[in-house]
Order: C-alpha cells, then structure tokens, then sequence
C-alpha cells in the first residue's frame, strides 16, 4: 500500500499522462525517463514516465527496490516507432500503447507486492483493461488467400480478387476484401488516358447466342530477338470466349482462312465476323471463302475501333495479363504461354460484365437457356 495520499496523488499524476519523448545521443546520468527502448533496426523508439529513477523510487515507497530500478523496460513492440524526430504517430498507436505500459506497471507493482485494488486505483485503470485481451485475427487465412491470388495474377485489382474468391465458394464481403486488399499495397496502377471530346455514344448491340457474330483483330509483340510475332484474335460477341488466338510470325488472309476452317469443325462458323480494315481482312482470299461459307462480313470504319469494342476490349486484357507479364524467348514459347492464358481466360477468369461468371460457364447457360437476361 502507498505510504499516504500525498505520495500516491504524486504518482497518480505522473502515471496518468506519459509523453514521448526522443532520446538524445548522449544521456546524462539521471536526467532522462526510467523507461526507453531502441529496436534491433536501430530506429529510435522511445515510451517512457517523465520522472527519474530518484523520484519514482520516493514516490513508491511499498515497492521492491528492484521493481522500480530501470530494468522496467517494455519490448519494442509496445514501443511507438519514430524513424525520427518530428514524424507523426500511426493512428490508434499512441493509446494502446500506453495502456500496454500501463498494464506491465501494474503488474509489476502486484508482484512486489501491492493489491491489485490499489495498483489500479493509483495509475487510473479499470480492472477490466488490465484483463483486457486482444480478439484473435479472423483475417489471417482470408489475407494469405488474397496475397496468393495478386502474387499469381499480378494484374487482377480487388474487384477480380473478390469474384476469384466467390468462385472458390468464399462468401466474403467485397469491402472486407478491399480493406485487406488495400492494407497489403495490392493496388494496381493503371496508366492514365488523355480524355477527348467525343460525339453521341451508342451502344454496340450484343447478340444472344453462341456463334452469332465474331469479332477478329491482330495483336503485335516480339520474342526476345526482336522479331515480331502476330496474334490473330477471334472473340465470341456473346459468350465473351476467346475461341481462338494464332500465333505467326506473319498472317496472311490465307493464314486467317487456314484458321477459321479449322474452326469450322471444331466449333461451327458465325453467322457474321466484325473486323477492321487491315490487309488480311480485306484481301480476295477472305472474300471469297466468306461468300462460299454464306458468312457476313462487316469492316468498322476507318479509325473507329469502339466498333470493334468486343475483340479490343480483350486486347487489353491480353496485353495486360500475358504480353506484358512474360518474355518469350521462342516463338513456340509464346504459343504456349498465350494458349494457357487462352484457356485460364475461358474457363477460370471470372468476368464482371457477364455475373462474374467465366466464358465457357456462361456459354453452357445460354446453351440450356431460351430466355437471356440482356441487363448481364
């Protein structure tokens, strides 16, 4: 027990506010704080009671001589960090850790013996927060899931995360997703665009069935000796699905018949094809099998690929998650990476415009289905 009410108001007062301050490179004796701490990556970390070991040990008398030597040093973690003089404090850090010195002081004051009544009641605190203990993190196996997805698909943002986590059957709630998302720094920068001025906008009429209208286009890149590969792109306007990506050194419109007879058996042929205006398109070789196969053919105008949105839009995502994301060595090196990632795209990436479903999943819907919901 304190010796009289003089001594334990003096503590109380001194106990009840504790400042930070920052430890000077030469600490004369018995000037500074009892309590200081330095962390192993030698920033300065400094919590202390602003009296000195003389005061303190006057103004508690009842405690052990070695409770209030200046072996009461709290580990680093109950610490502020301060990598400097003048920097802000994290939010929320500055109370709890006051309250974990607080806690270690009563403690300490117990063990010497004084009551836990008059340990609490001299430095303020309910018996509650000394028994206080922090809830369990229910977000450690949920964190380690996100971390793996974005480490593994490095261009998904939290909004692909959080549809790759309900088609794993995880109900989780997408701004719990994006506070975890956030906290790790996951946030995927993307290169800002020069708005221009634009005309009336019109939207792109969306057919209702597989094998309806394909759009085509030619994506560029090279291999690792410079060389330019081709990539042929032939997207279904419904289903979304990549029905198929070629890769050549050079595509003719032979090379583009060449591919689409292949098509003919394996999937059957569209009633129309949307292309732009480039030579392989254009050329007698594709006019002529069109007319013999009773396929439509229909160029967007000169300098307009929001006609084409479609087999642009997924341009951009091949670029983006399988161009940008590997170095091909080999021209049989790209051919096998972007047939992987043609596949991974129709049959796992979840897609936000069609319900978070994948390509070929929601191919099977509109198979079994003769109503389709045009707001998907």
């Amino acid at each position: 027990m304190l010796k009289d009410r003089a001594n334990q108001d003096a503590l109380c007062t001194v106990l009840r506010l504790l400042p930070l301050r920052t430890l000077p490179p030469e600490r004369p004796c018995g000037a500074w704080p009892t309590w200081a701490c330095i962390s192993a990556s030698n920033e300065r970390l400094i919590m202390c009671c602003n009296i000195c070991e003389n005061s303190f040990s006057t103004s508690c008398g009842v405690l052990q001589p070695d409770v209030s030597s200046s072996s009461i040093v709290l580990s680093s973690s109950t610490c502020l960090l301060l990598s400097g003089p003048g920097q802000s404090l994290v939010k929320g850090q500055l109370h709890s850790s006051i309250y974990r010195l607080r806690r270690a002081l009563v403690r300490e004051w117990i063990a010497g013996g004084a009551s836990e009544r008059c340990a609490l009641a001299a430095i303020g605190m309910s018996a509650s927060a000394l028994r206080y203990r922090p809830r369990e993190d229910r977000n450690v196996e949920l964190r380690e899931r996100i971390l793996a997805l974005a480490h593994r698909h490095r261009r998904y943002g939290v909004g692909m995360i959080s549809l790759k986590l309900r088609q794993e059957g995880r109900l989780v709630n997408y701004k719990r997703v994006e506070r975890l998302y956030c906290e790790q720094q996951l946030q995927v920068r993307r290169r800002t665009r020069k708005k221009v001025p634009v005309g009336e906008r019109q939207p792109l009429l969306r057919p209702t069935q597989a094998n309806q209208v394909w759009s085509m286009d030619v994506v560029f890149d090279r291999t690792a000796e410079g060389r330019a590969i081709k990539c042929l792109v032939i997207v279904d306007d419904a289903t979304h699905e990549a029905v198929a990506i070629d890769v050549e050194r050079a595509i003719s419109g032979h090379g583009v018949v060449r591919v689409l007879d292949r098509l003919a058996h394996s999937r059957g042929l569209p009633k129309m094809i949307r292309t732009d205006n480039g030579k392989e398109f254009c050329g007698k070789a594709m006019v002529a099998w069109a007319h013999a196969n009773g396929v439509q053919l229909r160029q967007i105008q000169p300098g307009k690929p929001n006609q084409n949105a479609y087999v642009e839009s997924f341009n951009g995502r091949l670029r983006d998650e399988c161009l940008n994301e590997h170095w091909f060595p080999t021209l049989l090196h790209a051919r096998t990476e972007i047939e992987r990632w043609r596949r991974e795209y129709n049959e796992h990436r979840p897609k936000k415009t069609i319900g978070g479903m994948t390509p070929a999943a929601y191919a099977q819907q509109l198979a079994n289905s003769d109503i389709i919901n045009p707001g998907l």
